[in-house]
């Protein structure tokens, strides 16, 4: 089993929701010491690779580096 801290976005792709329908390609928030996980949209904010969408009111545009963890470029 993989060890996540709280805080951790982590991105799944396959899943079942509670009701138990299918779920894919998602990310969530680790927020707890047990791994419980909560959709990151809850905390009133989207991950996109649409860089188009920096150009709207409130979003941020974050440069890949070596300090968000991907490569530059």
């Amino acid at each position: 089993m993989k060890q996540y801290n709280i805080g951790d976005i982590v991105f799944v792709l396959n899943y079942t929701y509670k009701n138990g329908k299918p779920g894919k390609s998602h990310l969530f928030v680790i927020i707890d010491d047990e791994g419980q996980a909560v959709d990151l949209t809850y905390f009133g904010f989207l991950l996109s690779s649409n860089i188009s969408k920096a150009s709207l009111p409130y979003n941020e545009f974050i440069a890949k580096d070596s300090h968000n963890r991907t490569q530059n470029g």
